[in-house]
């Protein structure tokens, strides 16, 4: 809720303002964010090798969130890559979570290869002619691997007319369709085609998600689309062994990478780093016909903002924008798109997601992408006709229109949780889910805060002696193992449960110590000893940081994600009556 009231707040600053803003927070940007930023530049230089080696010998980089920052933005295979000649100053750990990520990158790619292949004879000997967007084939002619850029779904791009023919082969095949999830009559079929891009699937095979593309952007209005045409032009082919596969000319990929990615607000870096590696590969000459070609179909504006942001980040020099698209990239709808991507990130934290943006800033700025009457009644009609509507009230073709009628009370429903969607979120409530728990559990959870409420006052009103003389005192009880135990190990899981529940759901915070302390005692009053840890580390700032954690019989217990981290520097004794 925060994060959407700052959006509101940064959106409504005057552009002037905003842009200073803007300028001021990138050359303040963490070192987390720089370091990344270095690892993807692509071909990486010396000069990036040494500035990624200073960076790491900082000792300035947050290691605990940095992996999320690269899984996030999807670049975490080429982050690894470009960090291993500094492993020595790399945390182990955290080296070890990025390799086994890009190892499964690795893996996840050749599964993405040969379920492609599958596919696209599937299809080809149905007569339906498919070309791959992005994925796999876009790794490979960018980077010469296939395993570089992160593995996602597949995306399929069929020539418009065969989306029936294809739909039947996918289902037929052991898919299920999630979008639209509804039953598709003849004129329900005929108004998705009108004002949808794709089909969705799903397999029990795989993880997979199959998007079948017969348009490249929802909104047939937008400037584009003509891409895709399927002229003699407008195909070319990767080979990867035997398996070849049909994909987008690079020109056109590259044009395609920057619309896509301005319609998605550049949440995410992935694509913006494929644009300025194949920004850097072309030539003066290929340059020159991309901003030609980006004139023609009319999306010079989303090429000119895409480069701005790359120059911006520095993954592309500062003298890679030509002065004729360095003005265009102050046009209106270059600094509509770099403003939202700006404030998003700003508001995020870099970490961007279209929940935390909110629903109406989203649309707001898809209708500021383009001026044109059509274009912007085509936005407000799939805000009011969403096809969900189809599986709530599945009228014959004959009343389709009445779905306009309905749309409002479908709307009302939807958010008042009677639909699918509104009952999972009501099921996610607190109280709901309260309420749902068995009483033992409720017992438990109350008996958890009880220990955490004390704990916390414990800690403020006692000193720290006497709290560690209480954990060093012996159980009463002579335990089993908990370890050997099968009901003694169940008990230690329940009281791990009910820490972690109430100290994330409950309506006060407690952090690592008053956990470990209302651990220890509600598993001493279980007959159960534990041994707690309490160490220390310099953070970034040079500030001494603490952190306490809970073993039990040689198992990490609480906090243990973090314990690598820290030095400790006093261990409670375990012993028994």
């Amino acid at each position: 809720m925060a994060q959407t009231a700052q959006s509101r707040t940064a959106q409504s600053q005057p552009p002037q303002f905003q842009a200073e803003r803007m300028a001021f927070a990138y050359r303040r940007l963490s070192s987390d964010l720089r370091l990344l930023l270095r690892c993807v530049r692509w071909p990486s230089s010396e000069t990036d090798a040494a500035d990624i080696r200073a960076l790491v010998a900082s000792r300035q980089i947050d290691w605990k969130s940095f992996p999320a920052l690269c899984g996030h933005h999807r670049v975490t295979p080429l982050v690894y890559r470009a960090l291993s000649p500094a492993a020595a100053d790399v945390p182990a750990t955290i080296l070890a979570a990025l390799k086994a990520a890009a190892a499964e990158n690795a893996l996840r790619a050749f599964r993405y290869l040969t379920e492609t292949r599958r596919l696209c004879d599937l299809l080809q000997q149905a007569g339906v002619s498919v070309r791959v967007l992005k994925g796999v084939p876009l790794s490979q002619r960018i980077f010469s691997d296939p395993g570089v850029r992160d593995v996602g779904d597949i995306d399929l791009l069929i020539a418009p007319g065969t989306e029936e023919t294809a739909d039947c082969i996918l289902l037929g095949d052991g898919f299920r369709r999630n979008d639209p999830e509804a039953r598709l009559t003849p004129r329900r079929r005929r108004s998705w085609r009108r004002h949808g891009k794709d089909y969705t699937y799903r397999s029990d095979r795989d993880d997979f998600e199959i998007d079948l593309h017969w348009r490249l952007f929802r909104n047939p209005r937008m400037p584009g689309n003509a891409l895709a045409d399927t002229d003699a032009a407008s195909q070319e082919q990767v080979h990867f062994g035997e398996t070849v596969l049909a994909v987008l000319p690079l020109d056109r990929s590259f044009l395609y990478l920057c619309v896509h990615g301005a319609l998605d607000g550049w949440f995410r870096f992935k694509s913006l780093t494929d644009i300025a590696a194949l920004w850097g590969s072309f030539t003066a000459e290929q340059r020159s016909a991309l901003a030609d070609r980006a004139r023609e179909y009319g999306i010079l504006p989303e090429m000119a903002a895409a480069l701005k942001l790359a120059q911006e980040l520095e993954l592309v020099d500062s003298g890679a924008l030509t002065a004729p698209m360095q003005l265009q990239a102050a046009g209106r709808e270059a600094r509509w798109i770099l403003d939202y991507a700006w404030t998003q990130h700003l508001a995020q934290r870099f970490e961007p997601t279209q929940d935390g943006a909110g629903s109406w800033p989203l649309k707001r700025y898809e209708l500021g992408l383009r001026r044109g009457l059509a274009y912007r009644m085509e936005v407000v009609r799939r805000v009011l006709l969403r096809p969900r509507i189809w599986q709530r009230f599945d009228l014959p073709d004959a009343l389709f229109p009445l779905y306009a009628l309905l749309s409002p009370l479908e709307w009302v429903l939807f958010h008042r949780g009677v639909s699918p969607v509104g009952v999972a979120r009501m099921r996610r409530d607190p109280w709901h889910r309260w309420r749902a728990l068995p009483a033992w559990r409720r017992w438990l959870l109350l008996e958890a805060f009880a220990a955490l409420l004390i704990s916390r006052c414990a800690l403020v009103l006692l000193p720290v002696r006497w709290i560690f003389r209480w954990l060093e005192s012996p159980v009463r009880a002579a335990p089993a193992s908990a370890s050997t135990d099968p009901a003694s190990s169940d008990r230690v899981e329940r009281v791990r449960w009910a820490v972690l529940t109430v100290a994330r759901y409950g309506p006060m915070s407690f952090v690592c110590f008053p956990q470990a302390l209302a651990a220890h005692a509600m598993l001493r009053r279980r007959g159960i000893g534990s041994i707690m840890h309490y160490g220390v580390r310099r953070s970034a700032d040079r500030q001494l940081r603490a952190h306490t954690w809970l073993e039990v019989d040689h198992r990490m217990l609480l906090g243990g994600e973090s314990a690598l981290l820290f030095a400790p520097i006093h261990s409670t004794t375990n012993s028994s009556e």
